[in-house]
Parts: structure tokens; C-alpha cells; sequence
């Protein structure tokens, strides 16, 4: 019966596509800034131009930051799958010749029609629950990877709205200030004003991008992994239904 407990080792590692191991993990980390660290110390009427030349320079690194941020996701999202799919036909190609060389020694073994009909009953039902698994395996991979590349797409989108809400305050702060100059506002007053615009502007970016699709990813996570579960659980209990069909077959004279 040593054989027979080796084969439903086998059998399992067969059908195995993913499991906690196998699972794909999703960086979700905020890679634009919004930060507007200018100097506006003393004289700040006389430097509001070099003050503005250096915020729009600011301005269009957030952009460029946040044009890359969905394709470095989406080639990390892709270059992980390709990853796991080949370590995982590997495995698979692997256990598959195994199988197939225990199955040629069980029906070496085997001495009766009852026993080789058995073996051969034990091989389809193994391949069935196999592929089963496997099936159920990818569709629930292929819902969470197209769930993740919708919540990639929509954190950039929030993230372009944040964007542009914060290039939108940026230019009025700007356009005040030198309106201000140009009143003859005193240069602590505009200073003051300028800065708390910058700060209120930064303020609201960071509220907006901050954890942005956590919480969703790891629900779909989540979602994944119970469904992968289930399949082996599944398939398990149909390994154990063809085994003690096998033994039985064996047990008999």
C-alpha cells in the first residue's frame, strides 16, 4: 500500500497551481509627492519668480511621477505572474511524470481485471479532480488579477484628480502672491498667505492618495485565497474517495 500513499502525494502536488506560497503580492505604496518644500524666507517678493520656477518644475515631476506609477504596477503585476506560472509548470510537469510512473507500477501489480479496471478508474478520477481543481485555481486568480489592474487604474485616477487639484492651488497661490507683490503688500504678509496655501494645497494631496486601494487589494486577496481553499479542499476529498476505491480493489483476493 506504500505505492498507493505515494501516488496521492503525488496526485495533490499534480494539481497544485497556487496556494498562500504561490500568492501575488501587490506593492500599493504612494509613488508621487506632493510636497512643496520652496524657500520663502526673507526678500520673498523679489524672488517670486524664481519661488514659481520652482514649484511648476515641482508640478511636472508629480505628473511624470504619476504617468509611471500605473505601467511600473501593472509590468510588476505582469512580471510576477510570469514568475509564478513557471514555477508552477514546473512543479506541475514534474509531479505529472511521476504520477504516471506510479500508475505503470500499480497496474504492474495489479493481477486481476478487477484490480487493472480499478488502477485505471483511480488514474481518470485523479485527472479529473485534478484538472477540476485547476480550473477553479485560475478562474479565481484571473478574477483577482483583473480585479487588481481595475484598482490600479481607479487609484490613478484619483490620483490625476489629486494631481490636478493640487496643480490648480498651486497656480492660484502663486498668482496671489504676485498679485500681492505687486500691491505692495508687505513680504511677511504675502509670504504668510503663499505659504498657507502651499501647506493646505500639500494637505489635501496627501489626504487624497494616502492608502489608496489597500484595503480593496487585500479583500481580493482574501477572496482569492478562500477560493483556492476550497478547490483543494475539494479536490482532496475526492484523492481520498479514489484511494480507499483502490485499496479495496487491492484488498480483494
Amino acid at each position: 500500500m506504500q505505492t498507493i500513499k505515494k501516488i496521492a502525494v503525488l496526485a495533490a502536488a499534480a494539481g497544485l497551481l497556487a496556494s498562500p506560497l504561490f500568492a501575488l503580492a501587490v506593492d500599493t505604496s504612494v509613488n508621487v509627492s506632493g510636497n512643496a518644500n520652496v524657500n520663502v524666507g526673507a526678500n520673498f517678493c523679489s524672488r517670486i519668480n524664481s519661488t514659481s520656477s520652482t514649484l511648476n518644475n515641482l508640478v511636472a515631476k508629480l505628473q511624470n511621477n504619476r504617468g509611471k506609477f500605473r505601467s511600473q504596477m501593472l509590468q510588476s503585476l505582469s512580471n510576477r505572474i510570469t514568475s509564478r506560472a513557471s514555477s508552477v509548470a514546473k512543479i506541475r510537469a514534474s509531479a505529472k511524470g511521476n504520477f504516471a510512473a506510479d500508475i505503470a507500477k500499480l497496474n504492474a501489480k495489479a493481477t486481476t481485471d478487477a484490480q487493472k479496471a480499478a488502477v485505471a478508474s483511480f488514474q481518470v478520477s485523479v485527472q479529473a479532480a485534478q484538472t477540476t481543481r485547476q480550473q477553479a485555481i485560475q478562474a479565481a486568480i484571473s478574477a483577482y488579477m483583473t480585479a487588481v489592474q481595475q484598482e490600479i487604474t481607479n487609484r490613478e485616477n484619483t490620483v490625476q484628480t489629486a494631481a490636478t487639484t493640487f496643480q490648480s492651488a498651486v497656480t492660484a497661490a502663486l498668482a496671489k502672491a504676485k498679485s500681492d507683490c505687486a500691491s505692495k503688500v508687505d513680504s511677511p504678509t504675502a509670504r504668510a498667505t503663499f505659504a498657507a496655501s502651499i501647506s493646505s494645497a500639500n494637505t489635501t494631496f496627501k489626504a487624497s492618495v494616502t492608502g489608496l486601494a489597500t484595503g480593496q487589494l487585500i479583500a481580493l486577496a482574501q477572496t482569492r485565497d478562500n477560493a483556492i481553499q476550497a478547490a483543494n479542499q475539494a479536490f482532496r476529498a475526492s484523492l481520498q474517495q479514489a484511494v480507499v476505491t483502490l485499496k479495496a480493489a487491492f484488498a480483494t483476493p
